[in-house]
């Protein structure tokens, strides 16, 4: 199973790292950078992912024969961004399934979180869509692409292009095809950004989700 591990210098540049403004608890209507995540985070989205890894994949013939599902969960993943290790990334998982006609898959990633040394730093502002997406006999394969901008120590407003790739497979947890995990690949970049940027590598990417 893929962990978080995530540790990093106090070199790093991005406020909240090293003791900076943000702190958990502050309220996000008066900081809305402040991170919306618990200090467990990390711990609770590993044990999230392990719990569906085990469950079992979804038989085809006890998947649905027609409509679309929603199911709700998160994505994580390390990231190295400029070229320095120990951030890692939670946001919060919205997909729509659909199983019939084009058996599309669409939703969204938003209300992301930069974290350090397991730890909630700051919330991203920006939502990556979900798009492209198809599921086949409860195989699924979708993009998630979007501008997320941070706070760097000085105060200057960095952004990043993100692009994912998500893989996963349908499971039957505490019912049939109720549940969702998988994994994916990334980058970011400052394709299409104003102003400064910075390049962001997804490593150990990995998604989960039920309904």
């Amino acid at each position: 199973m893929t962990r978080l591990t995530l540790f990093a210098p106090c070199a790093l540049v991005f406020l909240g790292a090293c003791g900076g403004a943000l702190e958990q608890g502050d309220d996000p209507d008066d900081n809305p950078r402040a991170p919306t995540l618990p200090g467990n985070a990390a711990r609770a989205f590993n044990d999230d992912v392990a719990e569906l890894r085990a469950a079992p994949r979804t038989p085809t013939t006890r998947l649905p024969t027609g409509g679309t599902a929603r199911y709700d969960g998160q994505i994580g993943s390390n990231l190295t961004i400029d070229g320095q290790d120990g951030y890692g990334m939670i946001g919060d998982l919205r997909m729509n399934v659909e199983f019939d006609g084009d058996r599309a898959v669409t939703g969204d990633v938003r209300d992301v979180n930069l974290l350090r040394d397991g730890t909630p730093i700051q919330r991203a502002i920006g939502t990556l869509r979900l798009n492209d997406g198809q599921q086949a006999s409860g195989k699924l394969t979708v993009d998630a692409d979007g501008i997320l901008s941070f706070q760097s120590d000085d105060g200057r407003i960095v952004r990043s292009n993100l692009s994912l790739d998500l893989d996963g497979t349908i499971r039957s947890d505490d019912r049939s095809a109720d549940a969702i995990v998988g994994t994916f690949t990334g980058f970011g970049d400052d394709f299409d950004v104003s102003g400064p940027s910075v390049d962001i590598v997804v490593r150990d990417g990995s998604f989960w989700a039920d309904r």
